[in-house]
């Protein structure tokens, strides 16, 4: 089985040192999770990761869209952290509350005579 990156604007196959080639120079990314991988890390668009597996009428391929990213789609994301963590701030406030309320901690019992001794 071998896995490879295809380009589908001009057809070229992802190869050694992430550059684009024939398909003799294409690299075998091994597993389909790898590829996938590769192509979220390089922000790869438009592109098919085939699976071969010998047999053309049974091989796989799955397109890679991508999305483009717009400008300020994520301006959101430093207000929506600071909400998160003053909530959970207050959770851990909350935690320790309850946990001096109900203590789960075994009480030390060093230096006290066992019973029945």
């Amino acid at each position: 089985m071998l896995i490879w990156i295809e380009n589908l604007e001009d057809g070229r196959f992802m190869g050694v040192a992430s550059h684009w080639g024939s398909r003799k120079e294409a690299y075998d990314f091994r597993t389909p999770a790898f590829a996938i991988d590769f192509c979220i890390m390089h922000r790869l668009r438009n592109v098919r990761i085939i699976v071969d597996v010998g047999d053309p009428a049974n091989n796989i391929a799955l397109v890679v869209q991508g999305a483009a990213l717009q400008e300020g789609q994520n301006q959101e994301l430093p207000q929506l952290h600071i909400a998160l963590k003053s909530d959970s701030n207050g959770g851990q406030a909350e935690n320790q509350e309850l946990e001096k309320r109900f203590s789960t901690r075994r009480k030390r019992t060093h230096g006290v005579p066992k019973p029945g001794i």
